[in-house]
């Protein structure tokens, strides 16, 4: 071989080892970059995953407070129609405000925590479980109640604790599925 070629057989080897190098290099810090960003995207949706469990909690609270004031008031007007029903009208407006305070923070925080699963299902391709969970989650019909039936105040306490529970045995449905979606994601890392 002329020695010419040496070096430049030794300069493409070189210039080979290098990109190899860097690729390598590039390929490991964007291997621990992804693995970063899929655990803060983790950290993000367990936060918001408490945030909206608490957030039903106390929208299940408020929405049958305000049913029952409203129920109490029809019911003291009809046993009495010459009572003053300002308090307990007072009692179910206010509770109608904290629900519509809690429906738009439910709303924002759902948005955000669409937004982190969005995030993380393009960023690991790790798509159909998750994205079925997150579907479930965003086609949730809410469950109907009433206390109309309710003809007295024995009734209508004894309905009101038995609608709090059925929702709130509904409204597991959002932290239990929030959970299995972190299952899913911790599968990923």
């Amino acid at each position: 071989m002329i020695p010419g070629y040496y070096t430049l057989i030794a300069a493409l080897l070189g210039g080979a080892l290098t990109l190899a190098g860097q690729y390598l290099s590039s390929f490991l810090t964007s291997n621990r970059d992804k693995k970063k960003m899929k655990m803060e995207l983790i950290a993000e949706e367990r936060f918001l995953a408490y945030l909206l469990s608490q957030y039903y909690a106390l929208y299940i609270q408020e929405i049958t407070h305000s049913a029952y004031f409203l129920r109490l008031a029809a019911i003291a007007f009809e046993f009495d129609k010459n009572v003053d029903n300002e308090e307990l009208y007072k009692s179910a407006n206010e509770s109608l405000s904290i629900l519509q305070e809690f429906d738009e923070k439910i709303r924002l925080a759902n948005a955000n925590y669409f937004k982190v699963i969005t995030y993380f299902t393009n960023l690991t391709k790790k798509r159909k479980i998750i994205i079925s969970l997150f579907n479930d989650l965003r086609d949730f019909v809410e469950p109907k109640f009433s206390f109309e039936k309710c003809r007295n105040v024995i009734e209508l306490n004894e309905a009101r604790e038995k609608e709090k529970k059925r929702l709130t045995e509904a409204y597991s449905y959002f932290p239990n599925t929030y959970n299995r979606i972190s299952e899913e994601m911790k599968k990923s890392v």
